[in-house]
């Protein structure tokens, strides 16, 4: 068996941390009564995802960041920065966050906006700064998705790429919807 770097592990266990102090202040109610599609991910798929994603001293954005997880852990990873939106309407999700922070004494770099994605416009001051972006597509209805891919290509970032990840309890997009993603 591969063996990881200790930086690695120290980052990993940092994850690990992350995770364990929201579903403490949460007590384990992370994806309940909340609005939309609650993806979870787990600690060592998100060290796996975001370690490909480079961070390099950059910006991270997180389309629908629920609580916030994938945000602290860009920044343990990394990243200079993170900022993420979620609906409004799921404020509980942004004290739990906000929560986590405190009790972590750290990550003030981090930020959770209230806002949907559909309506989202990206405030100037992180404009050019995004290297990286976040979604857990799971469950997005197409103009969700459409919307994250025409601001991932807009100049308010300095992405090169996109991945999406699918999931086998979700139905694949029709033929016609990938050519629409994919030339966006």
């Amino acid at each position: 068996m591969r063996q990881r770097p200790a930086q690695s592990n120290a980052t990993l266990i940092e994850f690990k941390r992350i995770f364990q102090t929201l579903n403490t202040i949460t007590m384990g109610c992370c994806h309940s009564g909340v609005k939309g599609v609650s993806g979870s991910i787990r600690p060592l798929s998100l060290f796996t995802v975001l370690t490909a994603l480079g961070s390099a001293g950059g910006h991270l954005v997180d389309f629908g960041c629920g609580f916030g997880r994938v945000l602290l852990a860009a920044l343990a990873t990394g990243f200079r920065g993170s900022t993420g939106w979620e609906f409004v309407e799921n404020e509980s999700q942004r004290v739990a966050f906000e929560s986590t922070k405190a009790k972590l004494h750290a990550y003030s770099d981090a930020t959770w906006i209230g806002e949907d994605i559909l309506t989202l416009e990206p405030t100037l001051e992180l404009c050019g700064q995004v290297t990286s972006a976040y979604a857990f597509w799971v469950g997005f209805p197409k103009p969700v998705q459409l919307r994250i891919l025409e601001i991932c290509r807009s100049e308010f970032t300095n992405i090169c790429s996109v991945a999406v990840f699918l999931d086998r309890k979700w139905p694949k997009p029709e033929r016609g919807d990938w050519d629409t993603i994919l030339f966006l």
